[in-house]
């Protein structure tokens, strides 16, 4: 292969000089270095979802990171990054509201990225007071969290609407001659 054409040379200089890089100037801290983190705590899942990446057997054997683990690593982050818990499902892990509790108290930004099945009252409860969810006090919040109210409304209808749909199809088909 010709090797100007070898993205493996490029990738392990890359390596070599990103340590070396002087973030020690501030102009650059923000400029060159990563903002968001995603961050994959865990490989559980509370779904099978057959398109999901998760479910190759180079993760489903690798080890869980504990929680000294992960702490650790969000304390070498940067306080400008946001840090976005993923996985598996995060939601999964018995210490996730600890995990927000400590990314607080590192005075660290963060975000979730989840499928939801797993929220209950205690979940959002320390969701919002690690500020990962707004309080709807202002009308503007209040009118954003409201749209979405709706809009999982007319989600749900529509879904009720293709279901009785289905279930009414034999008896269409049936009265229908070719």
């Amino acid at each position: 292969m010709n090797s100007l054409f070898d993205l493996s040379n490029l990738y392990g200089l890359a390596c070599n000089i990103w340590p070396r890089f002087p973030y020690d100037i501030p102009q650059l801290q923000t400029a060159l270095k990563p903002f968001l983190y995603l961050f994959n705590i865990t490989n559980q899942c509370n779904l099978n979802c057959y398109y999901c990446c998760q479910k190759t057997s180079l993760t489903r054997n690798r080890p869980e990171l504990s929680f000294e683990d992960i702490a650790g690593i969000i304390k070498k982050l940067p306080r400008y990054a946001v840090i976005v818990f993923s996985g598996g499902e995060p939601l999964c892990r018995d210490d996730f509201t600890q995990l927000l509790q400590e990314t607080r108290r590192l005075k660290r930004k963060a975000a979730l990225l989840t499928n939801g099945l797993l929220l209950n009252d205690d979940i959002i409860r320390e969701m919002i007071q690690n500020r990962l969810l707004k309080n709807p006090k202002n009308k503007k919040t209040h009118n954003l969290l409201k749209n979405i109210t709706i809009c999982i409304k007319m989600i749900l209808r529509g879904l009720l609407f293709i279901i009785q749909r289905i279930k009414m199809m034999p008896k269409i088909l049936y009265k229908i001659h070719f």
